[in-house]
């Protein structure tokens, strides 16, 4: 699935609005990780979001700048 650019910084700014959870993971040192996160802000003119990364009880989080420039989605195969 394939949506341009401006549709999915929209959907990102949604998410942040409404303080979406959502599922982030990805290689970190090498190792596959996951997490809950939220969107702090989006930043389409860099073609950057920001996160919180939170911990398992939502206690802590840690702030993320998250370049998108060269970003693949993938359709959710659970479906």
């Amino acid at each position: 699935m394939q949506i341009p650019a401006v549709q999915a910084f929209l959907i990102l700014e949604n998410y942040c609005r409404n303080r979406t959870i959502l599922e982030f993971g990805g290689k970190i040192l090498g190792e596959q990780a996951a997490c809950e996160a939220s969107i702090a802000f989006v930043w389409p003119e860099r073609e950057a979001i920001g996160i919180k990364l939170l911990s398992e009880d939502r206690t802590q989080s840690w702030d993320r700048l998250i370049p998108l420039s060269r970003a693949t989605f993938f359709p959710d195969r659970r479906r």
